[in-house]
This record gives structure tokens, sequence and C-alpha cells, in this order.
């Protein structure tokens, strides 16, 4: 998508007005997010009718 829009912008799109000095720090949100590696779900088990073999049953 990038790549896309640099193309457009070569080609005499005209450029968004963002300031990339007004985005958030890396890592951090705007609103200061409660969610953390403390408080992100569990991983669920796995499908119990997942197929774990590559061999074709019968």
């Amino acid at each position: 998508m990038l790549e896309q829009r640099l193309d457009e912008v070569r080609q005499g799109a005209t450029p968004s007005g963002g300031d990339p000095d007004a985005a958030p720090p890396q890592g951090e949100t705007r609103h200061g997010s409660k969610a953390s590696p403390q408080t992100a779900a569990e991983p669920s088990p796995p499908d119990r009718f997942q197929q774990t073999s590559s061999q074709p049953r019968g």
C-alpha cells in the first residue's frame, strides 16, 4: 500500500498534510492504553478437530 501511494505522489498526487513529528512515540498510544503483556488473553487450546498429521486418514 505504501509503494502504491509513493507511486501516486511521484506521478503528481498531492501529499497529505500530516506532521510525522505529531505521531505518538513508538509503542505508546495517544490515550495511554491499559493493554500490556500482563493483561493479554491466554493462548487458546488447539482445535480438537485440527488434523495434526499431514498423512491422509483412511
